[in-house]
């Protein structure tokens, strides 16, 4: 067994993890720099689009975001004031592409 814990037969070595971990690095690296160049309204809307996909559930009145999320904390997620937020959110909630809740 290798350091990495695969297999001495499995025909792989220790480079195959340091590989994937490389790759995903370089792709995380290429992606803050993709994020860095949009506006803050098209970094906000790609993390909605994001949370949406990896933690929305289909309801009758669209997609309910199952993780409860401060203004602060999306704005810290896209270097963003949380007024800001507030703006974008209030823009999204007249035009109806958006539903908030109050928090408890």
């Amino acid at each position: 067994m290798t350091q990495a814990g695969i297999p001495e037969d499995s025909g792989l070595d220790d480079r195959v993890p340091l590989a994937l971990t490389s790759d995903r690095m370089r792709a995380a690296d290429r992606r803050r720099l993709d994020f860095a160049s949009l506006t803050v309204r098209e970094r906000f809307a790609v993390l909605l689009l994001d949370l949406a996909r990896s933690h929305g559930r289909r309801t009758e009145n669209g997609i309910e975001l199952a993780v409860p999320l401060s203004k602060q904390e999306l704005a810290g997620s896209i270097g963003a004031s949380r007024e800001m937020v507030q703006r974008l959110l209030k823009d999204l909630r007249e035009r109806k592409v958006v539903i908030t809740l109050q928090r408890p």
